[in-house]
């Protein structure tokens, strides 16, 4: 039984557990450097793709989001560079949070994702708001989505049985979940991510939107300009649960959604039924392009002798290697939706890659379904 705390912690004790659940340095060096290049006025595209081609997990996912549907460029980005140029710095800052916003993430059970669907889903969201009414901001306000509850990724890393607990008293009283957290740890998770975006030194314009989603009448007092971003990430958020992504403690697929902030950001209330179907219909043509990987584990690049040992003939060895280069085998699995189990690779699929017949019946064999 975890008992309640009732007294606010120091700010330093808060610093602390943030810096023990993860493990700082709390962002990838790489990820870093590359904002820290898209800050400065003289950084040209090859400077960034340079600095982002050091980590080939995150070169990957990078290109990957950037091909999403999400963007809706009509020719394939093909290479880092040609990322920032088309795309534009902005867009490729939001994707770099993006990546290494995911790699918070320390478990991959039903609770991981469900708040990494609900964190997506709220990106979309709040991407699709920004556009309608035009906000100086659009891709800053995909990042508020997507990370609005960063806190509690955090939270759920180091403190789980408080975390679980939070929520299930969040269940059995119908609160909100911040009262709940206010009463478990004595904080809530947009204090955790508030501290946390300070940490990684991105904007204040996020911070504000992390810290006061659930509190948007602040905003005007707190916020500044970045008050409208503030009302975004909160509809974002609403519009998510009503759509039953995710399932917040507390709330109930179908809950209402804040009018009043929603019709402060310029829309009126026949606007909310379009809005839904428009993020429902984004959100299940773009999701697969956020899950990386089996159970979500960044995949092991398969060695020339693990393909040795499978008894692939030389050619098939090269075939492999030129198709599709050091995510070969990888490459072949049709992911899924976050956190899905791939589907095994069908005989047509491994045909394409050109494998020999032996080959293919050698892939089946030693590996099983999940051949490749």
């Amino acid at each position: 039984m975890v008992q309640a705390v009732t007294a606010k912690p120091d700010p330093k004790d808060l610093a602390r557990l943030i810096e023990k659940n993860l493990e700082i340095p709390s962002i990838p060096d790489v990820a870093a450097r590359a904002l820290r290049a898209l800050n400065d006025d003289r950084t040209t595209a090859a400077k960034v793709a340079q600095i982002i081609a050091e980590d080939q997990g995150m070169t990957a996912r990078v290109l990957k989001v950037a091909n999403s549907a999400l963007y809706g460029l009509t020719r394939e980005i093909t290479n880092l560079q040609q990322a920032a140029m088309v795309m534009g710095f902005d867009s490729l800052r939001g994707i770099i949070i993006t990546v290494s916003n995911r790699a918070i993430y320390k478990r991959f059970g039903a609770v991981e994702k469900e708040l990494w669907q609900h964190s997506v889903a709220t990106a979309i969201a709040a991407q699709h708001i920004a556009a309608e009414r035009s906000l100086e901001r659009k891709d800053e306000a995909f990042v508020c989505g997507l990370m609005h509850d960063v806190g509690k990724v955090v939270m759920n890393n180091g403190m789980r049985d408080q975390f679980m607990a939070s929520r299930q008293l969040a269940d059995d009283q119908h609160v909100p979940d911040i009262e709940a957290e206010q009463s478990t740890f004595g904080f809530s998770h947009c204090d955790v991510g508030s501290l946390l975006v300070q940490r990684w030194g991105l904007s204040e314009h996020l911070e504000h939107a992390v810290f006061l989603h659930h509190e948007p009448d602040l905003a005007p007092m707190l916020a500044g300009d970045s008050e409208p971003l503030v009302y975004v990430t909160h509809v974002a958020d609403q519009i998510c649960y009503r759509l039953g992504y995710g399932k917040g403690s507390g709330r109930e697929a179908g809950e209402t959604v804040d009018i009043e902030a929603f019709c402060s950001l310029g829309f009126e209330a026949e606007d909310l039924g379009p809005l839904c179907q428009k993020v429902e219909a984004t959100y299940q043509e773009t999701h697969g392009s956020f899950s990386w990987g089996r159970g979500w584990a960044e995949p092991t690049p398969p060695s020339l002798r693990s393909l040795r040992e499978a008894r692939l003939a030389p050619t098939s060895l090269r075939s492999l290697r030129l198709r599709f280069g050091l995510y070969a085998a990888y490459a072949l699995l049709p992911w899924g939706p976050a956190g899905a189990e791939p589907t095994p690779p069908s005989l047509r699929s491994l045909r394409e890659a050109r494998l020999a017949p032996t080959s293919l019946r050698s892939l089946r064999l030693r590996f099983g379904l999940y051949a490749a």
